[in-house]
């Protein structure tokens, strides 16, 4: 009897085990939305009045991280309209970091970050960012390139970043198309196919500035040159 007690008694406890975990999944979700939109707007944006120009960097005084705690440090950094510059440092040594601050994401941010053209001072620029993790969406493959764009960019746009990043030849090989969907979070796409994606997206957009966190470090080294 209490064998076939205990049997019956299984299937409940085991549900109940898992409406416990993911209430409690639920509950830790709402308290980190609740601290993020409770967070005090630190600063307002304004748009760049210079379209499809090169635009400078300047930064002074910046500091990320707590007081004492200082992730990165930048006492004063300018870079020209249209130069090419590689941060290079040790794993955790803030580089990442240091773009965040350039999207102004950076936390515990201070300090000053300004943008200049040819011309003089201008707002915050037309951006691309290709992340270190790349972001995919569980779309088409147009999509992922797209990327919300409206409208969406040409089919000759679309070829030449593909041809520029080799990933029309994974496309041959593989059989892909424009239409082929992408599964959650790049499931069907290998490591360095998903960076090379994320590099041609931000190869389509006519940015400004162009920023690459380690972008081709999952792809093979004939690939990358």
């Amino acid at each position: 009897a209490c064998i076939a007690t205990a049997a019956l008694l299984e299937a409940p406890f085991h549900i109940f085990s898992e409406v416990v975990s993911r209430w409690m999944q639920a509950w830790v979700s709402i308290q980190r939305l609740r601290d993020f939109l409770g967070l005090e707007e630190k600063l307002e944006l304004v748009p760049s009045n210079v379209q499809g120009e090169a635009v400078g960097i300047s930064m002074s005084g910046v500091s990320i991280g707590s007081p004492g705690q200082e992730i990165l440090t930048v006492p004063k950094l300018e870079i020209q309209p249209g130069e090419c510059i590689a941060v290079i440092g040790p794993v955790g040594g803030g580089k990442s970091q240091f773009l965040a601050a350039l999207l102004h994401e950076g936390s515990d941010q201070i300090g000053t970050i300004s943008y200049f053209s040819k011309d003089g001072s201008v707002g915050v620029p037309a951006m691309s960012f290709a992340a270190q993790e790349p972001f995919i969406l569980n779309r088409s493959l147009e999509a992922n390139l797209n990327f919300g764009a409206k409208p969406g960019f040409s089919q000759h746009e679309i070829d030449r970043v593909l041809k520029l990043t080799a990933f029309d030849i994974d496309m041959r090989q593989l059989g892909l198309t424009l239409d082929t969907e992408i599964g959650e979070k790049g499931v069907n796409l290998s490591g360095g196919q998903k960076q090379r994606l994320s590099l041609a997206r931000a190869a389509l957009y006519s940015a400004q500035l162009v920023l690459l966190d380690d972008p081709v470090s999952g792809v093979y080294p004939a690939t990358a040159r």
